[in-house]
């Protein structure tokens, strides 16, 4: 199988793949600590459609290459077992080998009888017929064994073509699966909030049905970067969730607080969680990163 037929489009590879991409976006959406659902729940319809059709185009194309591999090595490995040979019993053996044992020597009865006929003809050639049958020969082994080095070449270049498909299909799964897709993402998420970027806010990105941060007069996508209580002079510093759930754990229920975006101050009277009888503000917030 060339390279050509590895990458070939069929309709089992884009089956597969169509499964994997719709897999992936599937938890994209919906697994919680990645950040995207409620991000994508608070989008307009049309745009989730959008998203969604986006997503999924961009998945076949990646996953693409991950499919042919699995189907690949499904082929190479299905084909190989399919036509291995099945153990054979001892009578069967023994069979076979009298059968060999008769078939050789017959062979040698017949190669004895046409011995004799090839001596008995060379008696009767003449000086020239000898001549032209050395040549004859001659030229006939040099064909066979031109024939056999072609031979041996191509089953070479056929060897070293199955060895490198082999190897790019193993490469195809490793490195282009859903699992290690998603560690890169991951990773290049940890290097650009590592070591190019900053959390620098919490931005509101749905409220709750008891909202008071909604009815203090706080939007959808106000940033929060400060919070205290009245009557404090210090001012704490919400760079992410964690810090406004740390700051909110030390307000008593129904508390007043000072939450501070970039171009404003709200007041806010805390309300009490059902489930966990602690202050909140309602509302949900995605962590925001500025460059350093």
């Amino acid at each position: 199988m060339s390279l050509y037929e590895l990458l070939k489009i069929t309709k089992e590879k884009l089956i597969l793949t169509g499964f994997t991409s719709l897999a992936a976006i599937l938890f994209m959406l919906f697994a919680p600590f990645l950040g995207y659902r409620t991000a994508f729940l608070n989008m307009d319809v049309s745009m989730q459609i959008l998203i969604i059709i986006l997503a999924f185009i961009l998945n076949i194309i990646l996953y693409y290459p991950f499919s042919c591999g699995i189907f690949y090595l499904i082929r190479r490995f299905y084909y190989k077992l399919a036509d291995a040979p099945e153990k054979k019993s001892e009578e069967e053996i023994e069979d076979e080998i009298i059968n060999k044992i008769n078939k050789d020597e017959d062979d040698e009865e017949n190669k004895n009888g046409y011995l004799e006929k090839v001596a008995e003809k060379k008696s009767k050639l003449t000086y020239k017929d000898k001549h032209k049958t050395k040549h004859e020969s001659k030229h006939r082994a040099e064909k066979i064994a031109r024939n056999s080095t072609k031979r041996e070449s191509k089953k070479q270049n056929q060897i070293n073509a199955s060895s490198f498909n082999l190897t790019v299909a193993i490469l195809f799964i490793l490195v282009l699966n859903p699992i290690a897709i998603g560690g890169y993402l991951g990773l290049m998420k940890y290097l650009n909030n590592t070591y190019m970027y900053q959390p620098c806010g919490v931005k509101i990105v749905a409220f709750a049905d008891l909202s008071p941060a909604r009815d203090s007069g706080l939007n959808i996508n106000d940033t929060i970067i400060l919070a205290t209580r009245p009557g404090y002079k210090e001012q704490y510093k919400i760079n992410t969730g964690k810090n406004l759930a740390d700051f909110l754990a030390g307000v008593p229920v129904t508390e007043l607080i000072l939450l501070s975006t970039s171009a404003e101050t709200y007041t806010i009277q805390t309300a009490e969680n059902p489930k966990t009888n602690l202050a909140m503000v309602g509302f949900d917030g995605q962590d925001m990163f500025c460059r350093k």
